[in-house]
């Protein structure tokens, strides 16, 4: 016998004061391999929407967003789906078969993408092999995010060409130059800079957590905390535990998108979230504080090369426990960042070069793809990209692996670096600690030197606040 899964109506009223209803199945009662089989969401990178946004400004072409109305109504469900009558539409006896796709299918976002994939193929747009969610022909790229769609384009004619292949299946609406995409607000001046920023995003995190009139701080992070377990501290009871981690997903999503300089603080905290105390919660605060004082922060994009930079911290100087090292890195793109990372190392290194050597290998694996995403949707090419190290060993080494016995211990796979560096197309190169603007991805940084580090970044220190240090 069939399985018969429910649905229910979702009411919501929009900013704009219209109230809508929309029908959604009850999709977490499917069964996979029985209700669904396969699923993917149409999301792309959000190194790929910086760097399009990047590229566009580099170029002198315009930005367009798109949006499709019911998006996941597109399209024809792949299996055999049973679904009760809505309320207020009962009869007995009746069930619903789906023959369309319908919000709540755990398979509904993978159908969209491929009505979408099937759309833009047909009118000449190739796939980006990079980014999935990324299109392109000559003179055209459309980065696709669930149902909105950024469209890159030299001129209206090409926009609007896109415009009708895409309404020649779906209903779109016109949304003019992005003002607010993802929650990322843009802001376009007459220089032909683009500047993206997350005020409004940062207000609604504050409010949620009560933080609107706290009192300012010019760091996320104190310069010598130490954020270790203690053995017989305070945990935190279950709500305030909640709270903590909701507040790090609300964070994370601010970082991901436009505030590399709370990377490093951010990515140290949520390595507790399974059991943060309260010195943890502590900190936490701390870096709603820097939040807001540094709300009206921006990344605008101007003018530049690519260029990136990576750095590593032996031992980790906040977190001290099994001595894993934090390795960073920055790429920036028309003067500002486009790609960054702050993350622990995977293994424990020996020495200060041996973590900045692994760290080295993670900016070269990341600049790869980068180059490949830019050189295949033809937005940018550099026959040459230079990585700034502030380690002259680490530097030496993959330009020279010799075999040594204080480094004969290093994993194999981090020497790919010095086979990358020998094709010529990405370089090493080395730079002061002073002017190393991956230096606060990897450590808490003073309040002069964070500054600092925030300017190498390229991040545009709008509308500031007083604050505390």
């Amino acid at each position: 016998m069939d399985r018969i899964i429910g649905c229910k109506w979702v009411f919501k009223t929009k900013s704009n004061g219209i109230r809508k209803a929309r029908l959604v199945i009850k999709g977490y009662r499917q069964k996979h391999g029985i209700d669904y089989h396969e699923t993917f969401a149409a999301v792309s990178r959000m190194d790929s929407v910086r760097s399009i946004v990047a590229s566009t400004v580099l170029r002198g072409w315009k930005l367009h967003q798109f949006d499709a109305v019911t998006a996941f109504l597109h399209g024809d469900v792949d299996s055999s789906i049973y679904m009760e009558l809505p309320e207020g539409f009962e009869e007995n006896g009746y069930v619903c078969r789906l023959q369309r796709s319908l919000y709540g299918l755990k398979q509904a976002p993978r159908i969209w993408y491929q009505c979408v994939h099937r759309v833009l193929v047909a009118h000449g747009f190739t796939m980006a092999q990079s980014d999935n969610c990324v299109f392109y022909k000559p003179n055209c790229v459309v980065c696709i995010y669930d149902d909105d769609f950024l469209v890159a384009a030299p001129d209206d004619a090409e926009i609007q060409q896109l415009r009708m292949a895409l309404e020649s299946e779906f209903k779109l609406n016109d949304l003019g130059s992005p003002r607010s995409f993802l929650g990322i607000q843009f802001d376009f001046h007459a220089d032909g800079s683009i500047s993206i920023h997350q005020h409004q995003y940062i207000q609604k995190v504050l409010s949620d957590f009560c933080m609107e009139t706290c009192q300012p701080k010019s760091t996320p992070m104190a310069p010598k905390v130490l954020l270790n377990n203690v053995p017989d501290g305070s945990d935190l009871d279950e709500d305030t535990k909640a709270r903590f981690g909701t507040a790090i997903g609300s964070l994370m999503y601010l970082m991901v998108g436009t505030r590399p300089d709370i990377a490093f603080a951010l990515g140290t905290l949520s390595r507790f979230t399974s059991r943060p105390q309260s010195h943890h919660q502590a900190a936490l605060q701390r870096l709603l504080r820097y939040v807001k004082a540094t709300q009206f922060y921006r990344i605008t994009y101007r003018s530049g090369q690519l260029i990136g930079y990576t750095d590593a911290d032996f031992g980790g100087s906040v977190v001290t426990d099994g001595a894993y090292s934090t390795s960073g890195y920055v790429f920036k793109l028309a003067g500002a960042p486009v790609s960054w990372s702050s993350k622990r190392q995977g293994e424990v290194a020996t020495s200060t070069t041996h973590a900045e050597y692994i760290g080295q290998y993670n900016a070269i694996l990341h600049l790869q793809w980068l180059r490949t995403f830019l050189a295949e949707t033809h937005l940018f090419r550099s026959p040459v990209t230079n990585i700034m190290a502030d380690n002259q060993s680490a530097i030496a080494l993959s330009r020279n692996p010799e075999f040594h016995k204080r480094t004969k211990h290093f994993n194999v796979k981090f020497h790919y670096q010095g086979a990358v560096l020998n094709k010529g197309e990405i370089c090493l190169e080395y730079v002061p600690t002073e002017e190393q603007a991956a230096d606060g991805l990897t450590k808490p940084l003073g309040p002069s030197t964070f500054t600092k580090f925030c300017n190498l970044l390229g991040i545009d220190r709008e509308e500031l606040m007083k604050v505390d240090v």
